[in-house]
């Protein structure tokens, strides 16, 4: 890669054989700019709400391609919780442990009681109400796993913290499974298992959880790639990319080649997975193809989302993914 300018990577081609296209739910106009209406009264009062603004509040843009084919209800529930996850994010991402551990309490206290509004704690009354749309499209079962996804989720966030504070590089299997839930993408991916109700023992069906984690680690690792130039910028190390160069002292184009391969080994994990699900009789058969429909339409909109909006290549996303070639910005 001699030959390249100075201070610029290539970004991997990704996703190349992949069977689902980009597809935008048909009722994008109208669940995303609702839940960006939504979203606009705490603007005024939080700094990470003020961040998701400033990124064109892009969130309803990325659910609209995750669940391409949910109703609109739905789809709101979608928008609503992925502007949540973003502010709770943005929220936490420059704190110490401490101050995010008690971040984390307010929010899983939500859970216990919804009712009670959060004045003055804009994230946790955020939280609260997203919860009280997804109740109504949700089981009591589907409301159970969901909150102890979202709980992994924010235990996660906290451990994260302390590995901030401690200036902690963890080698690359440890670093996954705990950004498996950093990521956030399990809470996420219970909107597509909600709309296509599978049951929990189905669910936990060892293809199932094959092709869910396989469809996890594609958004983390691929998301780790497109966010690691802002990433550096700021110093931090919870990144794939990041951890391979640290680790095995690899360049950053070695490091971006690296974490390539190992996305790619898992898109052969996901396609090999799909012919050993088995059959559970034809009216079942068709909602677990939803479901894997939904799994694959998310690891397509994390690639298609990235390029589009300007969390992570400013206007500049577009070009990007034709060339490929990103210069490596300063904090």
């Amino acid at each position: 890669m001699s030959s390249l300018p100075a201070r610029t990577f290539v970004l991997p081609e990704m996703l190349n054989e992949w069977p689902w296209p980009r597809v935008l739910n048909p009722h994008a106009d109208d669940a995303g700019p609702a839940s960006a209406a939504w979203l606009e009264q705490f603007k005024p009062e939080s700094l990470a709400v003020q961040k998701v603004f400033a990124g064109g509040n892009s969130e309803g843009l990325l659910s609209s391609l995750a669940y391409p084919t949910v109703d609109n209800q739905t789809l709101r529930v979608a928008c609503d919780l992925m502007s949540t996850l973003f502010v709770i994010d943005d929220y936490t991402d420059p704190e110490k442990s401490t101050d995010v551990q008690a971040v984390v309490d307010r929010i899983k206290d939500v859970f216990r009681d919804s009712v009670t509004v959060r004045d003055g704690d804009v994230v946790s009354e955020i939280t609260r109400q997203c919860w009280l749309r997804a109740k109504a499209i949700s089981t009591p079962a589907q409301q159970e796993r969901f909150i102890e996804q979202f709980c992994d989720y924010l235990d996660a966030v906290v451990l994260e913290a302390h590995d901030r504070d401690d200036d902690n590089v963890r080698d690359f299997e440890e670093y996954l499974a705990v950004r498996r839930d950093t990521g956030a993408v399990r809470p996420s991916i219970w909107i597509a298992e909600c709309a296509a109700g599978v049951p929990e023992h189905i669910l936990n069906h060892e293809t199932l959880l094959t092709l869910t984690t396989c469809a996890v680690d594609l958004i983390i690792i691929s998301n780790d790639m497109f966010s690691y130039n802002k990433e550096q910028a700021r110093g931090s190390l919870h990144n794939i990319v990041a951890i391979a160069m640290k680790r095995m002292n690899l360049s950053l184009q070695e490091a971006m080649d690296w974490t390539s391969a190992r996305h790619d080994a898992v898109v052969d994990k996901f396609l090999s997975t799909l012919n050993e699900v088995p059959s559970w009789g034809e009216e079942m058969d068709a909602r677990v193809a939803n479901l894997i429909d939904g799994l694959g339409y998310w690891v397509r909109a994390n690639e298609a989302w990235s390029f589009e909006c300007p969390r992570y290549f400013g206007k500049d996303g577009p070009e990007i993914k034709r060339t490929r070639l990103v210069k490596l910005v300063s904090a």
